[in-house]
């Protein structure tokens, strides 16, 4: 654990506010969710969030699968009669309204133990947070935080409330020895009323990140069938995840990692489609959208900057395309050690290969080593990490004009677009990047440095007529007139940023 990271967790196990308080009370949810001191990130309020679970361990890359595919016919969810049974048994008493939370708790406990076939640990938290129950692997490692309440809006939130548990626990310092090594990839359930609630949690230097990825009301009605079968099938994915947790923690005791290992703040994606995952890809830090490297966020505004830019810099062994004449040499700007290069990766929900391809063929895109599918819903693309700067970074930061050089090379890439009736679609100046390139004079074996231009983040491209913009786009003002929400993309919205740029340049 790093000292910025140690300070964090430290500072979360000072905090005199039990789980059960926390969510009882909006100062108290404030000090914990709200500024720069925020450690627990849900999604609230906005901006404090953390990259996809799924990303971080193949357990919870396989829970996020199956809970997006209940009902899908997935043989590994298929539900056995003694499951079904238990479920159905569960949710019959989760129905009954008890006196109070801790005969709702004492009489669905058990129940809830005997639907996943899990061995009960009572455990007494830090900070007197007797509600909670935990589940461990070989008796050091949580596995699921589980937090019933009574009814909604008794007692606050019991799925938040578990995740303040969870962050409460893996925050003592008795776990740092153990945070060195492991994120703490755990499962939430959360139970209120008529409602259960599923979801994962981890642990990134001192951050404890959260979500909710399955919700079901426990209704036994006309459709109590369709209602007992999903919630089985969940329960089945939770059992396989935490068995798969179970194992890797066995093997992560019998065989620890060096003692300088930086793997597990990292991403560890899972490959569901498309190209396969380089081999021996070794993360070394993020990437924030202006270009600053960093490992662990600080600060509630560089947050914001950086968790949604979804980049990291990892080293791998320098690819070999026998097709590529350049392949033999690193790309411009990044750092080779014993034939290892820097490259970006990018993870999103939405990408498009082809038209980055296209451009990287024609010399105004970087490099494209991979693009894949991985668990979490997302795209997970490999890079040429470009030297050089953004336009926007140019004249912000720098305070200069942007050469036409830099121009003409983007009217050339998005013509080159429009020839494949695709439209680039965002064309601001965060997305074009200043490259700078030795020239000879002509006639003269002078060399002059020049500034070109590769576009990047082909998150939006689309077929002119056919695309859709996103749901939500920013600030309005950037965009020409008929870019809206979720609406046709066009070449002709293309052409209107272009000229955008064109008055950028000089």
């Amino acid at each position: 654990m790093s000292l910025g990271s140690e300070a964090r967790a430290e500072r979360r196990s000072k905090l005199d506010i039990s789980p059960a308080d926390a969510v009882s009370s909006a100062s108290s949810l404030r000090q914990i969710l709200c500024g720069n001191d925020a450690i627990v990130h849900g999604g609230r309020p906005l901006g404090n969030y953390g990259p996809p679970h799924a990303l971080f361990h193949p357990a919870l890359a396989r829970l996020d699968f199956h809970l997006r595919h209940l009902g899908k016919n997935l043989a590994e969810l298929e539900p056995e009669p003694e499951l079904l049974n238990n479920v159905h048994y569960f949710m019959e008493k989760s129905l009954e309204v008890y006196a109070n939370a801790v005969a709702r708790e004492g009489r669905l406990t058990p129940l809830l133990k005997m639907a996943l076939g899990m061995s009960l640990l009572e455990q007494n938290l830090v900070y007197g947070a007797t509600n909670d129950f935990v589940w461990r692997a070989n008796n050091k490692y949580v596995t699921i935080v589980e937090q019933i309440k009574s009814e909604f809006a008794l007692g606050g939130d019991a799925f938040l409330q578990a995740a303040l548990s969870y962050s409460e626990l893996i925050s003592d310092r008795r776990y740092h020895p153990r945070s060195m090594k492991t994120n703490h990839p755990a499962i939430l359930i959360g139970l209120m009323g008529d409602y259960i609630e599923i979801g994962r949690a981890i642990y990134l230097g001192g951050d404890v990140y959260y979500d909710e990825t399955f919700l079901q009301r426990l209704s036994l009605d006309f459709f109590s069938h369709e209602h007992i079968l999903r919630l089985a099938q969940a329960f089945k994915a939770v059992m396989l995840a935490r068995d798969a947790k179970e194992h890797y923690y066995t093997r992560l005791e019998a065989a620890p990692p060096p003692e300088d290992s930086l793997a597990h703040p990292f991403p560890s994606p899972t490959h569901l489609s498309g190209d396969p995952l380089p081999e021996k890809l070794v993360f070394r830090c993020r990437l924030t959208k202006s270009g600053e490297r960093y490992v662990f966020p600080s600060g509630i505004d560089f947050r914001e900057s950086s968790v949604s830019s979804g980049l990291y810099i990892p080293h791998m062994p320098l690819p070999d395309d026998p097709s590529d004449p350049d392949a033999s040499e690193a790309p411009s700007g990044t750092s080779t050690t014993a034939l290892q290069i820097e490259v970006l990766v990018k993870f999103t929900d939405r990408y498009d290969p082809l038209a980055h391809r296209i451009l990287a063929a024609a010399g105004f895109a970087p490099r494209l080593y991979s693009c894949s599918r991985v668990h979490g819903e997302l795209y997970m693309a490999v890079m040429e990490l470009l030297p050089g700067w953004t336009m926007e970074h140019q004249t912000k930061r720098l305070g200069k004009a942007v050469p036409l050089s830099v121009f003409d090379c983007v009217r050339a890439a998005i013509d080159r677009l429009h020839e494949e009736d695709i439209v680039f679609g965002d064309l601001r100046p965060s997305n074009v990047v200043c490259t700078p390139e030795s020239v000879a004079e002509p006639g003269s074996a002078v060399q002059t440095e020049q500034l070109r231009a590769k576009l990047v983040d082909f998150d939006w491209t689309g077929v002119d007529g056919e695309g859709l913009y996103p749901a939500v786009l920013d600030d309005n003002k950037q965009w020409v007139a008929g870019v809206e929400w979720y609406g046709m993309m066009r070449k002709e919205h293309d052409l209107g940023m272009l000229e955008k740029l064109r008055l950028m340049c000089k």
